[in-house]
């Protein structure tokens, strides 16, 4: 494992930074499913801590909180550093444990289709269904029903008049007349 820099020892503690130095490859990769679960727990509360503290502080710098100690915060940059180092791991974390999931899932969608006999799991996933359709959709050549989606010239809205009302104020038409009534009429 790598090690820490020195604005990690300073924003750390020595727990958040030996869980932060754990999820770090190659011990991430190492670790059994179990333990990064539980990496993963640890590090999402210990973010989330340093967050709230990091919110609370921000709010007594600018004087809407009252001070949880004896005076107000004054600065709250080591905090900060602290929620993004912690942040930082809990993404190295949740991408491992991405990355084993979706493994799991490509050596199941293997194992469907080796089944004997042609029989169907009956643990296929939505995504396993729309695909095996897309393919077979293809392999018919569908979609000739269907008209292609592309715009062709001269096509488009066409304007519709609306014939039971007259233009208003266009100078010469049946409009005018009642503009020009209006205008003579005393108010």
């Amino acid at each position: 494992m790598t090690d820490p820099g020195k604005e990690e020892q300073r924003a750390l503690s020595r727990d958040e930074l030996e869980l932060v130095s754990a999820a770090r490859q190659p011990g991430l990769r190492e670790m059994n499913d179990r333990d990064l679960a539980d990496l993963v727990r640890q590090l999402r509360e210990r973010r989330d801590r340093a967050r709230t503290t990091g919110n609370r502080q921000a709010r007594e710098m600018r004087g809407k909180a009252a001070p949880s100690g004896n005076t107000p915060a004054s600065d709250n940059a080591g905090t900060r550093s602290k929620e993004h180092f912690l942040g930082a791991a809990l993404a190295r974390a949740l991408e491992e444990r991405d990355r084993r999931e979706a493994g799991g899932q490509a050596a199941r969608h293997e194992d469907d289709r080796q089944d004997q006999g042609g029989e169907q799991s009956a643990a296929r996933s939505q995504h396993d269904i729309a695909r095996e359709a897309l393919e077979l959709r293809r392999k018919a050549g569908g979609g000739a029903d269907h008209p292609e989606n592309t715009p062709l010239p001269d096509e488009g809205m066409h304007p519709v008049p609306n014939e039971d009302v007259p233009p208003s104020g266009a100078p010469g038409a049946e409009g005018d007349r009642v503009v020009v009534e209006r205008t003579r009429k005393p108010r």
